[in-house]
């Protein structure tokens, strides 16, 4: 049997590296406010602000950190920075549902009919995915166009087929029932040529919107 007897350990010296303090990017993402808000107060805090603060105010945004983006809104970000493809804060707020960050941002001027590259609006990206309708009310308050059409044609009301409260609140806003897009689509044939239940709904309140007779299911189209 190996008997290895007395062992013997030599102090080593090891070092430590500090741990590394979070990005910028890092803090905003994870809502690390008071990281970050070091970081921006630091002695570079006039080069940081110049050079990331609206890149901060987008992270916030897509995070959806309400009160951050306000912070950053009030130390000088801009509500209407655009990335490369033409999103605004707003457009990304409004697709998330995030109703308190587009309440920060329209509060501090964000411009509501601001188009991306394909032409969409937040209230035409809202229609689409806040189905209860609240983010469509924010906005049309804040008095996007209920009428905007992308470069295809399509309209908030298009883009709302399938969200029957979102659709109520647009067509009492002025939305036309009867927009069509560069396809020759429109919001009845889009919503009365399909069987689900929120189509159905939708197609009835346009149909009505046109001064049409309500129809069956199944047979509206």
């Amino acid at each position: 049997m190996f008997e290895p007897g007395p062992l013997q350990f030599e102090a080593v010296e090891v070092s430590i590296p500090e741990p590394q303090p979070r990005s910028l990017a890092e803090a905003t993402i994870h809502g690390d406010m008071d990281e970050t808000r070091r970081i921006l107060h630091s002695d570079v805090k006039t080069k940081i602000r110049e050079e990331y603060e609206n890149t901060l105010l987008f992270q916030a945004v897509r995070a959806g950190h309400a009160i951050w983006v306000q912070d950053l809104l009030t130390g000088g970000a801009d509500a209407n920075f655009t990335a490369p493809g033409g999103d605004t804060g707003l457009m990304t707020a409004a697709w998330n549902c995030n109703l308190e960050v587009a309440r920060a941002l329209l509060g501090n001027g964000a411009l509501v009919n601001t188009a991306d590259v394909n032409g969409e609006t937040a209230l035409i990206l809202s229609s689409e995915t806040c189905a209860n309708g609240e983010m469509t009310q924010v906005l049309l308050d804040a008095k996007a166009d209920p009428n905007a059409q992308t470069k295809n044609g399509m309209t908030a009301l298009m883009a709302a087929v399938r969200n029957p409260l979102v659709v109520e609140r647009l067509i009492k806003a002025g939305a036309d029932p009867a927009a069509k897009d560069d396809d020759g689509n429109t919001a009845e044939s889009d919503s009365c040529d399909r069987g689900a239940e929120g189509f159905y709904r939708v197609c009835q309140l346009v149909r009505k919107a046109l001064g049409k007779s309500p129809c069956e299911p199944g047979s509206c189209n």
